[in-house]
């Protein structure tokens, strides 16, 4: 989904049918994005990059680490994502909840709705086991 700049864009998208957006969608769009822009400008993407930056530190270190999480887990995937769902995973993770939603990398933001009701109902599984 592109980012807007201002609002005639918007209404351009909406009119034009390349996107039919509503008001308020292309409002949360822009605010979005502005925080995203706001935050980027404090601290740019330094913690992100780092990650990487870091990756072959990080795989010296956690070498005689057996990757095990034994407790409860969740884990939505997008379906339209390009990063491929593990298949390894429940081998980590032998209790495992995998959900899938049509949507891309950014799950949260494309699905909130689809995905805190996914993750209330995955909650309120665990509390039934207790």
């Amino acid at each position: 989904m592109p980012f807007c700049k201002n609002r005639q864009e918007i209404k351009k998208m909406e009119y034009s049918g390349v996107n039919r957006l509503s008001r308020l969608t292309a409002i949360l769009i822009q605010f979005q994005t502005k925080r995203i822009v706001t935050a980027s400008e404090l601290s740019g993407f330094t913690g992100c990059i780092n990650w990487y930056r870091n990756l072959d530190r990080n795989w010296l270190l956690m070498v005689d680490v057996k990757p095990l999480i034994k407790q409860p887990t969740l884990m939505i995937y997008g379906d339209r994502d390009l990063i491929p769902k593990s298949q390894s995973l429940k081998y980590f993770a032998p209790n495992l909840e995998l959900v899938s939603l049509d949507c891309g990398h950014w799950i949260p933001q494309e699905k909130p709705g689809e995905t805190n009701q996914v993750i209330l109902n995955w909650l309120e599984k665990q509390d039934a086991k207790e």
